[in-house]
């Protein structure tokens, strides 16, 4: 990379996003814009974790660092043709022809592309020193991910998990990337309301479907779910059905009337800041908090009312950086007095967004990351 100073080592990190969102973000990409512009572009949205690896990096004179999104069919086809020396195929074929060209000495699959040929793949190309990968799942299965030399998580049970599978494995909290401030509006005065920005899935977000709920009957609530649609026969709907649960089924329909839609990037950080609270409800299995929810919406400043668990205090303080609750009838009772009370909502916010510059920043959320590298690699 001509003009900056960087060590000798290369990082490769493979990521994907839904289906949907790179579509979207593709309609950046016009006839003339080639494939640096193309991932520019994109990544210039902030969704997930972006090329924000690269930008701290390659910043900090850690490695040279090549950020590649797989899910991108605009960037793969104008990758391919500033390289005609390899034939385009499918994902997998992508990233391996990826490495071919950029011989990385660090691989990171975070969207665990490489899964089918984990075994095989440092014989194929010996410069490769530590291949590693990221597990937020918590239905996941490590005893079927067997290849890596490192797994990171942000789960303590996705973490036991992997442990008992035999994996070297680190928990890394996610990470607020700080330069998001300099490309939203927050404004003076937010909305004194709840918002929920998310998604909503039987079999795995009962709880949250039920607290959402509530606080819709309340009259306090603003939504974007991202994953319900409209009319009787929508993929939500019948997905709630084969579930067997008839109320998150009635519920879809209320939640439809004024759904505000998908959110996602600057967009959904933008829409948070908007309001003096939001709701973050991890998933019915999870038993500590640990989603990407907490820095993003700390990040902006807002004020978080969140499902209480063991480990609720590694994060924020209880009712000092956040709003922790353990029933329906106990979040209920908090939000009344929230309302109430809009300028001690604002510090709780404010106090949040402090704790998430200090520790959980997307600079910190890398160093921890290189630091494990490291160590790995003697």
């Amino acid at each position: 990379m001509s003009g900056t100073r960087h060590a000798k080592v290369k990082l490769i990190k493979f990521s994907s996003l839904s289906g949907q969102i790179a579509g979207i973000l593709e309609q950046e990409l016009d006839a003339d814009c080639d494939y640096r512009e193309g991932q520019r572009r994109i990544y210039a949205h902030a969704v997930d974790f972006a090329d924000f690896y690269k930008k701290h990096l390659e910043a900090e004179h850690q490695c040279e660092t090549e950020e590649v999104l797989l899910s991108s069919a605009g960037l793969s086809s104008r990758w391919y043709a500033e390289h005609p020396e390899y034939t385009e195929g499918d994902t997998l074929a992508y990233a391996l022809h990826q490495i071919a060209h950029f011989r990385p000495d660090i691989v990171f699959d975070q969207a665990r592309v490489l899964m089918p040929v984990i075994g095989d793949l440092k014989k194929k190309f010996p410069f490769i020193r530590c291949l590693a990968t990221w597990d937020g799942w918590i239905a996941s299965e490590p005893a079927r991910m067997h290849g890596y030399d490192l797994y990171f998580t942000c789960v303590p049970e996705i973490l036991e998990k992997h442990v008992a599978a035999g994996h070297r494995c680190t928990i890394n909290p996610f990470g607020f990337e700080t330069s998001i401030l300099n490309h939203i509006q927050v404004p003076e005065s937010r909305i004194n309301r709840v918002c929920f920005v998310g998604s909503l899935s039987s079999g795995i977000h009962n709880l949250r479907n039920r607290v959402l709920n509530e606080l819709r009957k309340e009259d306090v609530l603003d939504w974007w779910i991202g994953n319900i649609g409209q009319g009787l026969f929508t993929r939500s709907k019948l997905r709630e059905l084969a579930y067997g649960n008839f109320k998150a089924f009635l519920n879809n329909f209320p939640f439809e009337m004024h759904n505000r839609g998908k959110l996602y990037g600057l967009e959904m950080y933008e829409a948070i800041s908007r309001y003096q609270m939001t709701i973050n409800i991890h998933g019915d299995q999870v038993r500590n908090i640990g989603n990407m929810r907490l820095t993003e919406a700390g990040g902006v400043g807002t004020c978080q009312l969140i499902d209480w668990k063991p480990n609720a205090a590694e994060y924020f303080k209880p009712d000092e950086e956040a709003v922790f609750f353990r029933t329906v009838d106990e979040l209920k009772s908090k939000v009344r007095y929230l309302l109430d009370h809009p300028e001690e909502t604002r510090k709780i916010g404010l106090a949040a967004q402090q704790r998430v510059l200090r520790e959980f920043s997307f600079a910190a959320h890398v160093s921890r990351f290189m630091k494990e590298v490291k160590v790995f690699l003697g």
